[in-house]
């Protein structure tokens, strides 16, 4: 058998050679003789056809064959028979036959070099020719290089998220600036128009604006300009102590001192108008208790232009403040993330990833709006110096400066509470970070956590971390309450005081000096004590901010690691190695010296150690030691080890990922590194973004890179081709498939030094062996230095042939044993090195089995595949691309009142709102009874006076009592609320199902849970407090006033009614401005976790100024949304001021001209100088209504649509039978798909598996394996008319939780998460430590544990575990909770071949009774299981026993000799393994058969016993009955 198909191979081989060469010299002789070149083509017929026609005389389709579409053979027909001597390719070990390589796949042509010619030949064709095969693939290859290939024939990935199609200028073609004049911008015109046109957009095509709706961006506010102003500003500072005030100098003061200078003047040119009008409003009262109404109209008129520049001022000071804030996030933000691209991979885990991200997600964010009250610290002085003036001149000497010194007594307070608010406010941000960190491990290990049912272990941390952040935020809220409650009230109590003084000291006052000094008073109040109360917040606020900035950009970098004891990097050839001996255990053992010397002085070696110790801790135990060896141009080394024993740290040795690294050790300088992970890393984008990663496009090399890495099969069966969407690390693949798109982005790369930390282990043996010789022998060594050389050949570029080299760690010891070199650790060092004659003793430490190379492994090919490619791209081409994530904005509603309603529903309890809102109108009113006392003063009468104050000094003790209440009042109802919205949030979102978590980036869930909530804690507090203090203030002076004087009421309603319509024709354009902002910020937080995520990979790739390139474009995007919402929101606060100035006015002159009595007079005045308060209240109900957008996206969480039910009725009843009692599992029909616009992954599936079965489940990446344990627990639903049974219970009427805590498994990827040992096996602590202790000395972890400084209570760090070692944890969690049921989802791939045969053999011991389902590509592990699924395309398409799968007659056989797929899957492994695993397979048959026969003889055996027994018993009973004598009595006569 094996020699036929060896055979048929060869024949197919020289067909194609024979083509090739009649081609080749075809084109040779004369390429334009038509005649000539048919006569080819008859030929090229005739030859195939006898070939099809001995092909349909064999199965020779390979459906599982992924790569079968490439020729090496004719593309370096001539080329490397050239070069062949000049470039060192890699060879096979001594060992290995010299036909290896003769016998290998010959795979379908590339016609990529042919081209022209191919093309000239196929032009002859009739067009009723019928095509040969070979024919077909050169122009359906043809076709495919006409379909990806584009003008320039260069194609660069665009980055995720980016809207780099859409047009602005479509909507708005200008920039917001443009055509407009400086005096338009000054009263913000520019904004109105921009408004004006996106309601008109908004009404008459009902559309919701987003970022094409937005103004052109001006260069000026773009992040490239200032990001590269201030980094110079901040590269200055390297030299020096980097502190948080470098960070305030940098950002107040050089290039932006002028800045800080203009916007300090404007807001001088708002505070002291408002001084200025205090002065007026005396003599304004003076002038109308005179009677001289002419000059009471003038001064009318110089207070209406003052308080026209105030308004101007103060908005104009803020746009310029909004302008600058977006900027300063912007900077910050892209701070951080240069910081982080410098930064190796375990320096951010040291930072901590969660701090991070709540960093950027929450904490700069901040600066918007603290950043408006920053500016007030520097008109301090000015003002105070200005009240004192006033108040020296009024009271004619220094008395008056007691008011000033009553107000300068606060601000001592005023620091200290601040200085309380900073410490607490740091610890709040710490637990942030750890609820942050927490969040993000359960969002991204969700699927894990839900067959784990961990969901209220997660959810019990998460909320108690949140409430003790809530305890912070209560202290916080606190401390400022007691602030706020001296600064509010601070003109009553001051003024009161201040008179109280001055009356008791006989001078003289009047009422207009009173009213004037109220009135000065609450200018003091706003300017001297309640800004500065906000300035010093904000001031602490940024420095707390500052500081986390500070910690991230002072933490050590690669460029500053001095504990580094590394040789400098060698240049070409210019160093040889002075020893030629290598060290074993600390001994020295000779080489072959003549080779070692000869190979070194030609080739200079890529890396180089000598005595070198590598360490994930500094001044820690060396994880190695003693490391010597060297990598030169050509090698494939094979790296191989038990678990635990270092090859990943090796590798991570070689990419300096290691904090410590001791003795000699260099790595060439300038060459291209490639790194495959064992998890790897996945690009958030398409397949093809993936594999360039940033690179430009080259048909040819990514056509070969997704062939030879066994991808064009899986792009064939995507339903968008290449152009598919890749969730979140891969969320959407199967393990293969993530390590092969990883392989590839390798490959693409065209590296020097290939570092391959077992990728073969995560795909099936038929798979491995095709990417070990395509496209790590074939690719590598051959394709890559050709490919180089004619790239520089045809654009004429000077080029120096560089030949690669590659690490392979691998688990697969045939795999290694065809390395040229091997490496074999353990023990923490290297234990031998050599070839494999060399290595060969030393292999019995992992399998005594397989000590011998794999010889003449023959892969089958197929060639249609180009074909399906062809004609997928096609359609591609013509339909749209299913997008995998939804897009943010067609969930995102604006804010309603039924937004309003559900958020205050949260308070607790509700009608505590109604009390608050009383509270606020009782202090307005007992305010308006202390204005109408102290108006009351008469300087004749001094024992009504003295009463006077009497019942003033009640009044002020009354306000100050009831404002303490309503603010604590106030902070209770929103931090209850809001943690209960928290909650809610987390629960909705734990219930959701796994589609959710596909369709929405965990950067997107994060915002909600960082920045949306910052927002809520942060600022919702102080907007509502302001909006019920200043609306109540309105509505009771508007009561007031109108009391006071009727005609009042007319500029009144006009005033009014003007507010409501700008309100509403505004209110829906800054809303839906908000929530575009709040969208735009989602993708800026997707990029940092894909540099977090991907640091390694984007630093070996220098990819770094590709993903700044996207980072600064999501930027631009942020800032423009932003800038937009900021402008738009400062424009409605203007021109509400605006009518709200003009009405204060109207009422002025009313109130001059029609009221007689001084004393009326100078309330209603007071009255009027603080009516405006109605335009602050509607601002920050605008502020308060963008918020409750964020609230709205919270809401969004909370509305989830959960998975089915934690518990059903019939749990209980389950509970008492004991189910599942057996474990058996049955399929019937079963159909699924993950989500509704995706194709079935399941068809139609069915099976059987008996109680007590061990079942192995194999097949191709993308088969459906892992589908069936998605099923089984329900993590996705299958189509309704399927069912799974297992112990004859559908598993649908089963509650979630009940059915998922039955069925124990062991995943593919082992998940742990930042907690103590303990706290991963058993996070629901369910066990006691004693069993803990046992299963981990059941899994061979206990001396591991106890040599960790705190043994069960060390923390789960990346660099104290393995994979292999965190996959013997996820064992350890399955033993100390044993289950009927148990899956292996490929759990021991990243184990060596001994440490997977412990685990069987525990599992097998363990779980000897158990249903055990593993999916496997190992086949060695499932070789004496009692059934074998083997899935192809969501079916089953063969079940047995494996015995039975391999052998033809199994009473017979004495090796592999059936067709079936399995049996060509064990063969695909190697001769010798495959033997191993038919024996193995035979071995537990026979097993079966004799166990089955000892039942049947048992069961016969007590058959034939229990009918003896019976026919004893039987005959006894008879002899008794016979014997028993008659009773007379019972005669019957």
């Amino acid at each position: 058998m094996k020699n036929k198909d060896n055979l048929s191979q060869f024949a197919k081989k020289s067909v194609f050679a024979r083509i090739d060469q009649k081609i080749d010299n075809s084109i040779i002789e004369d390429q334009h003789q038509d005649n000539d070149s048919k006569t080819v083509i008859q030929t090229m017929q005739k030859e195939m056809t006898n070939f099809q026609d001995e092909k349909e005389k064999e199965d020779l389709s390979d459906d599982d064959s992924p790569s079968n579409n490439i020729d090496f053979n004719q593309i370096y027909r001539n080329e490397m028979m050239n070069l062949e001597q000049n470039v060192p390719i890699s060879q096979p070990s001594e060992q290995i036959d010299e036909n290896y390589q003769e016998n290998q796949c010959i795979m379908s042509k590339d016609t990529t070099y042919q081209k022209q010619e191919n093309q000239a030949i196929l032009k002859q064709l009739p067009h009723n020719t019928q095509l040969t095969s070979v024919e077909q693939t050169q122009r359906t290859e043809q076709g495919l290089l006409e379909i990806f290939k584009n003008k320039s024939n260069k194609i660069v990935p665009e980055p995720q998220n980016i809207q780099s199609s859409l047009k602005p200028q479509e909507f708005y073609p200008n920039t917001i600036y443009e055509n407009y004049s400086f005096l338009s911008q000054i009263f913000l015109i520019h904004i109105f128009n921009f408004m004006k046109t996106a309601q008109k957009l908004i009404k008459q095509q009902g559309i919701k604006l987003s970022l094409i709706h937005l103004p052109k961006q001006d260069e000026d506010d773009t992040i490239q300009p200032n990001f590269q102003k201030a980094k110079k500003l901040f590269n200055l500072k390297i030299s020096e102590q980097l502190t948080s005030f470098s960070l305030f100098r940098t950002f107040f003061f050089h290039d932006n001192k002028w800045l800080t200078l203009k916007i300090v003047l404007l807001a001088m040119s708002e505070t002291y108008s408002r001084f200025i009008m205090s002065i007026l409003t005396q003599t304004l009262i003076a002038a109308v208790k005179n009677g001289d109404k002419q000059d009471a109209f003038i001064q009318a008129m110089i207070l209406a232009l003052l308080s026209l520049i105030a308004l101007i001022s103060k908005h104009y000071q803020l746009y310029i403040i909004n302008n600058f804030s977006t900027k300063m996030r912007m900077i910050l933000t892209n701070f951080v993330f240069d910081r982080i691209l410098k930064l190796k991979a375990y320096q951010i885990n040291e930072l901590n990833m969660g701090k991070i991200m709540n960093l950027v997600s929450g904490d700069i964010n901040a600066i918007e709006f603290q950043l408006n009250f920053v500016y007030s610290l520097a008109i301090i002085p000015g003002s105070i110096i200005f009240a004192s003036v006033i108040l020296w001149l009024r009271f004619d000497g220094p008395i008056g400066l007691i008011a000033i010194l009553i107000c300068i007594i606060i601000y001592p307070l005023q620091v200290f509470i601040q200085k309380q608010v900073q410490r607490v406010l740091t610890r709040a941000k710490q637990k942030q970070d750890n609820r942050i960190t927490s969040q993000n491990q359960l969002i991204e290990g969700i699927r894990l956590i839900k067959m784990y049912v961990w969901e209220k272990a997660f959810s019990d941390k998460i909320q108690q971390l949140r409430k003790e952040e809530v305890m912070c935020y209560f202290k916080i809220h606190f401390l400022n309450l007691i602030d706020r409650s001296f600064n509010y009230s601070v003109h009553i109590w001051g003024s009161f005081l201040f008179l109280l003084i001055i009356y008791f000291n006989d001078i003289y006052i009047d009422v207009s000096s009173i009213i004037g000094t109220i009135q000065l008073m609450s200018m003091i109040k706003y300017y001297c004590v309640f800004q500065v109360s906000y300035a010093f917040q904000a001031f602490m606020t940024l420095n707390v901010i500052f500081q986390r900035v500070v910690q991230i950009m002072t933490s050590p970098s690669s460029m500053s690691e001095k504990k580094r004891h590394i040789l400098t990097s060698i240049e070409n050839g210019s160093v040889i190695r002075k020893s030629n001996t290598i060290h074993v255990n600390g001994k020295e053992s000779e080489r072959n010296q003549v080779k070692m010397q000869s190979s070194v002085i030609k080739r200079t070696p890529y890396v180089t150690m000598s005595e070198v110790g590598l360490r994930w801790k500094a001044r820690s135990f060396p994880v190695l030691s003693d490391l010597n060896m060297e990598v030169f141009p050509g090698q494939l080394i094979g790296l191989i080890g038990r678990v635990g024993s270092g090859k990943t740290t090796l590798l991570s040795g070689i990419l300096e990922e290691l904090p410590q690294i001791d003795g000699e050790f260099s790595v060439k300088k300038n060459i291209s590194i490639a790194f495959v992970e064992q998890d790897p890393f996945i690009y958030t984008g398409t397949v093809r973004d993936n594999i360039l990663f940033g690179k430009v496009f080259e048909l040819e090399l990514y056509r070969k890179v997704m062939q030879v890495s066994c991808l064009d099969q899986d792009v064939l069966s995507f339903q968008d081709g290449d152009k598919t969407q890749i969730g979140e690390k891969g969320a959407n693949l199967s393990g293969g498939q993530r390590a092969r798109l990883s392989l590839a982005r390798a490959l693409y790369s065209l590296a020097d030094l290939y570092l391959f930390d077992d990728p073969l282990s995560a795909v099936d043996s038929k798979v491995a062996r095709k990417i070990f010789t395509y496209a790590i022998k074939e690719f590598i060594f051959k394709f890559q230095p050709q490919y180089q050389q004619e790239k520089h050949n045809k654009y004429h570029q000077v080029f120096q042939m560089s030949i690669p080299a590659v690490i392979l760690s691998t688990h697969q010891i045939q795999f290694a044993l065809e390395c040229d070199y091997v490496i074999i650790l353990d023990k923490g060092t290297i234990i031998t090195q050599g070839t494999y004659k060399q290595v060969k003793e030393s292999l019995a430490l992992f399998n005594s089995s397989i000590v011998e190379p794999i010889k003449k492994q023959l892969v089958r090919k197929q060639t249609r595949l180009a074909t399906l490619l062809n004609k997928q791209q096609e359609k591609v081409e013509k339909k749209e691309t299913v997008q995998l994530f939804s897009k943010e904005e067609l969930n995102q509603t604006d804010a309603s009142w039924q937004t309003y309603k559900r958020y205050f529903l949260f308070w607790k309890p509700v009608f505590m709102i109604i009390i608050i809102i009383g509270q606020n109108v009782a202090t307005e009113i007992i305010n308006n009874y202390y204005y109408r006392a102290m108006a009351l003063y008469d300087e004749t009468n001094r024992s009504a006076n003295t009463q006077l104050f009497y019942n003033a000094g009640l009044l002020v003790l009354a306000a100050y009592c009831n404002n303490i209440i309503k603010y604590f009042l106030n902070i209770v109802g929103v931090l209850t609320s809001n943690n209960q919205i928290h909650n809610q949030m987390l629960n909705r979102l734990i219930r959701a199902p796994i589609s959710y978590f596909d369709t929405n980036p965990s950067g997107r869930l994060i915002n909600r849970f960082s920045t949306d909530l910052s927002l809520a804690d942060n600022q919702i507090q102080q907007i509502i407090t302001d909006i019920f203090e200043q609306g109540s203030q309105f509505l009771v002076s508007l009561v007031t006033i109108a009391i006071l004087q009727p005609f009042f009421t007319f500029p009144l309603i006009f005033t009014i009614t003007m507010t409501i319509i700008i309100f509403t024709i505004t209110r829906q354009v800054v809303s839906q401005l908000k929530v575009c902002d709040l969208i735009q910020r989602s993708p800026l937080f997707d990029q940092f976790k894909v540099c977090l995520y991907g640091i390694t990979q984007i630093r070996i790739n220098n990819n770094k100024e590709w993903i700044r390139d996207q980072f600064s474009i999501l930027c631009n995007q942020s800032m423009q949304a932003n800038l937009i919402f900021s402008y738009s929101q400062r424009c409605f606060g203007f021109y509400i001021d605006i009518f709200g100035q003009f009405t204060n006015i109207i009422g002025i002159f009313l109130i001059i001209a029609m009221i007689e009595d001084p004393t009326l007079f100078s309330q209603a005045l007071l009255l009027l100088s603080t009516f405006n308060t109605q335009a602050g209240t509607l601002r920050q109900f605008m502020a308060f209504d963008s918020i409750m957008n964020s609230v709205n996206r919270m809401f969004e969480i909370c509305d989830i649509v959960v998975e089915a039910q934690v518990t059903q009725p019939i749990d209980e009843d389950l509970i008492v039978i004991g189910w599942p009692e057996f474990g058996k599992i049955q399929f019937q029909n079963v159909e699924m798909q993950y989500r509704s616009n995706m194709p079935m992954i399941l068809k139609g599936m069915s099976f059987i598996i008996e109680g007590g079965e061990k079942v192995g489940v194999v097949g191709r990446t993308g088969a459906g394996k892992s589908s069936i344990i998605q099923t089984l627990l329900r993590i996705t639903e299958i189509s309704p008319n399927g069912n799974i049974l297992i112990d004859g219970q559908d598993i649908r009427e089963v509650g979630l939780a009940k059915l998922r805590q039955e069925i124990a498994i062991i995943p593919q990827v082992p998940f742990l998460f930042k907690a103590t040992i303990r706290q991963n096996l058993d996070p629901l602590n369910l066990f006691d430590d004693s069993k803990v202790w046992k299963v981990l000395k059941d899994t061979g972890l206990v001396e591991y544990v106890l040599e960790l400084p705190k043994q069960l209570q060390s923390e789960v760090q990346p660099e104290l575990f393995s994979i292999g070692q965190k996959q013997l944890i996820c064992l350890s969690r399955v033993l100390l909770n044993k289950k009927r049921i148990l899956i292996l989802d490929e759990a021991t791939a990243n184990v060596d071949m001994a440490t997977d045969a412990f685990i069987q053999n525990t599992i097998k011991e363990k779980f000897n009774d158990c249903t055990i389902i593993t999916i496997a590509h190992r086949l060695n592990t499932i070789a004496d299981y009692d059934k074998i699924l083997v899935l192809e395309e969501g079916k089953v398409l063969e079940c047995g026993h494996p015995f039975e799968l391999l052998a033809t007659d199994t009473k017979t056989a004495i090796g592999i000799d059936k067709e079936s797929v399995f049996a060509m899957m064990a063969i695909q492994t190697g001769v010798k393994n495959g033997q191993a695993i038919f024996d193995l397979a035979k071995k537990a048959y026979l097993k079966k058969i004799l166990k089955n026969q000892y039942k049947r003889a048992e069961t016969m055996l007590q058959s034939s016993v229990h009918l003896k027994q019976e026919n004893f018993t039987q005959s006894i009973y008879e002899q008794e009955s016979l014997l028993q004598p008659i009773d007379p009595k019972n005669q019957v006569h």
